[in-house]
Parts: C-alpha cells; structure tokens; sequence
C-alpha cells in the first residue's frame, strides 16, 4: 500500500519515490515493514484513507466506524470474512476486491509475524532509558559536589558555613543560617543535598 504512487502525493501533486528508509531518514531496531508483502495490487486513496481513520465513533458515542483498522471489531470481521472466504461481504463494506482483500490479509499477517520483536525492541529502548537517565542526571552533580568538598576540605577552617553563605547573602542572613544547621562544606554528601533541586540558587534557604 505504502508504494502506491497514488497515495504518495503532496499538495502540489508531486509524487517522490523512495529506494528505502534511510532516504527519508528513518532506521529501525527490527527489520522494516514489508511493502505490500510482494504481492503487485493497488489500493486507491479514499480506501487506505478509510482503513486508518482514528475517529471510531461521533462525539454522541453513538455512530461506530464500521471500516476503520484502527478497530479490533473490523480487523476480526474482515478476518472472519477472510477465513470464510466470503469476498462479496468484504466488498460491500470496505469496497475491497477480491485480490485487495487476499494482498491485505498477507500484509496484516506477515507484519504480525514481527510484533514480537517490535514490544522486544521498544521494551530494550526504554529499559536503556530508564537505566541511563538517572545516570546522567545524578553523575555529574555526584562529582561536582566530590570536588568541591575535596577542595574545601583543603582550607577546612577558611571554607566555613558562615563564609560559604556570606559570599551570596549578608552576615547577618549567613549567621541565622548557620545557627540552625552549621553545614559542612567538606561533606560531599552536604554539598550534594545543597545542589540539589529545592535548595539550588535559593540563598534565602527559605
């Protein structure tokens, strides 16, 4: 269907052929979709429009797409017909032929043979994301907050609570902070809690 020179039209009716994915700057993590699964039947644009409609029903709830693929009712119905062979019912209500009908139901069941691999590969993608994610979020500010402790823990007496807070807010402000918890500026895991979101820029610790 994906072939078809009548549905790859833009608005100034140009039709671009393209030798393979990467032309358009797609890859994928299992093999691709096969186009029209070999088989040289052409669908019209009205039809491949009618199989994907997303809108299932009216905003009432009470008018159902009886066409739509985006529906499991009508993909079981047009298998039923399929499997009974029963060309006539799928025409009378998908406009489909015979052979359309026989090209599609390869299609659907050759790309069904690679669903498997797809929820694998999409499930590995996240699995990946949600691995690495807080990796990068935490890493950078766990070696920032080391080596600030690291070099404050040179000078420990100079690189106090009061001196570290009066370099952003006034002595008074720095006082009052210190005295209801004297931070230690060569405690990674201090500094750490400081850089953190709540407490990032907001001097005032309010």
């Amino acid at each position: 269907m994906l072939n078809d020179p009548e549905l790859g039209y833009t608005e100034d009716s140009t039709y671009y052929a393209y030798r393979s994915v990467q032309d358009i700057q797609m890859s994928f993590l299992t093999p691709p979709e096969i186009a029209l699964s070999g088989c040289p039947v052409n669908f019209t644009h009205s039809q491949a429009k009618a199989i994907f409609q997303e809108a299932l029903e009216t905003e009432a709830g009470t008018v159902f797409d009886d066409v739509s693929f985006m529906s499991p009712v009508n993909i079981f119905d047009f298998d039923r017909f399929v499997e009974a062979k029963n060309w006539q019912a799928i025409e009378d209500r998908w406009t489909f032929t015979q052979a359309q009908s026989q090209c599609l139901d390869t299609y659907i069941k050759i790309q069904g043979a690679y669903n498997t691999y797809q929820v694998n590969g999409n499930l590995m993608t996240f699995t990946l994301h949600d691995t690495y994610w807080p990796i990068e979020r935490s890493v950078a500010r766990d070696i920032t907050a080391k080596m600030i402790a690291y070099y404050n823990a040179l000078a420990p007496s100079t690189y106090t609570c009061e001196y570290v807070f009066s370099a952003a807010t006034n002595a008074t402000r720095a006082a009052e902070i210190c005295a209801a918890r004297p931070y230690n500026f060569t405690d990674p895991v201090e500094v750490y809690e400081l850089m953190a979101g709540p407490w990032y820029n907001n001097m005032d610790m309010a």
